[in-house]
């Protein structure tokens, strides 16, 4: 992660073929039943589930995260994206903190899917 001064963005770079954690259902033999279950877990994510993400993300909080390039490094593939410096304010005590969460309301999200653009905000 780096910070460009001059655009005022942070800029972070996924590391090669590792896009975050995704849920995914395992199917276990249940020790009692002898019989497969269904159980869920965190697997691998994908680059298009990273970029989803990033654009609910966007929709959600308002903010400004963009692609900025995909890289070929070596063993796999990198996403870059940056996102605008935001400075706040330290909170006014510990009790405040998790409080602000009550006053998001639940939203429709957009079904639109990001064009393939060079650099786009989602």
């Amino acid at each position: 992660m780096r910070f460009d001064e001059p655009s005022g963005r942070w800029f972070k770079a996924t590391h090669p073929e590792t896009y975050g954690a995704a849920p995914q259902v395992s199917y276990d033999l249940d020790p009692v039943s002898n019989r497969p279950a269904k159980r869920l877990v965190m697997g691998k994510g994908t680059p298009m589930l990273y970029l989803v993400r990033w654009s609910l993300f966007n929709a959600v909080f308002g903010d400004e995260v963009c692609l900025e390039r995909v890289l070929s490094v070596g063993y796999g593939l990198s996403i870059v994206v940056s996102q605008r410096d935001i400075t706040g304010d330290a909170p006014a005590s510990r009790r405040s903190r998790g409080s602000s969460m009550s006053a998001i309301s639940s939203r429709c999200l957009p079904r639109r899917m990001p064009s393939t653009a060079r650099r786009m905000t989602f």
